[in-house]
């Protein structure tokens, strides 16, 4: 299983858990340097949102342009 794979509902909040994870392994890629442990954990943290976003991403496409005025993409 992908890391990405264990955020399975793009419509739910990542878990302390995963957010967690994805910040330790965020930490070995850097090197496994210390002091950087909030700036990992915020980086894991907008990561998982980010999934999040992208799952929305067609249906925010299509409402920016229906407020635009183009009606061609929202029949």
């Amino acid at each position: 299983m992908s890391d990405t794979d264990k955020f399975q509902d793009p419509h739910q909040d990542p878990t302390l858990e995963e957010i967690r994870d994805r910040a330790y392994q965020i930490y070995l890629e850097r090197g496994a340097d210390d002091g950087q442990d909030l700036n990992d954990w915020l980086a894991a943290e907008a990561e998982l949102m980010g999934l999040q976003e992208r799952a929305d991403k067609p249906f925010l496409l299509r409402s920016k342009a229906a407020a635009a005025g183009d009606t061609s993409s929202t029949d």
